[in-house]
């Protein structure tokens, strides 16, 4: 697979994937492995950014890594009308949670969204990929 760096901030890296999905990637820069409001609103911005550029909803595939926490304060950024924001930029969204933390991690990922997109979660990132290229087919296909 072919990945373009497009972005990093605080324990995300951004990359954008040869069929224009964009891989989050979690990196434990400061050996926190926790997310903060900082880390979301970033990633927020960098979703509408590629949203505008591209024309487009994405396709997102979050790689979950070592990540062990998600702070009280990004969860409640992700329950906001800012946060939630993340409706309009976003077709699917795959994890990878390889292990079963980051399973627990990515479930709570998806009670804490109200998401208007479909949300799955896997062990392969090929496997993923796969998902979100269906996911994309599917929608051009209705339209």
């Amino acid at each position: 697979m072919n990945a373009k760096k497009i972005d990093e901030s605080g324990q995300f890296e951004f990359w954008i994937e040869e069929r224009n999905i964009l891989i989050i990637r979690l990196v434990d820069k400061d050996g926190g492995k926790e997310i903060g409001p900082e880390d979301a609103r970033h990633s927020l911005m960098v979703q509408e950014r590629l949203y505008k550029e591209q024309g487009q909803k994405l396709l997102i595939l979050g790689n979950l890594g070592e990540l062990s926490k998600i702070n009280k304060a990004a969860r409640e950024f992700a329950k906001s009308n800012e946060g939630q924001a993340i409706n309009q930029y976003t077709l699917a969204y795959a994890l990878i949670a390889s292990n079963r933390l980051n399973r627990m991690m990515g479930n709570m990922f998806g009670r804490i969204f109200r998401r208007s997109y479909p949300i799955k979660m896997f062990t392969s990132e090929e496997k993923a990929i796969n998902w979100l290229l269906e996911q994309r087919n599917d929608q051009e296909a209705s339209t």
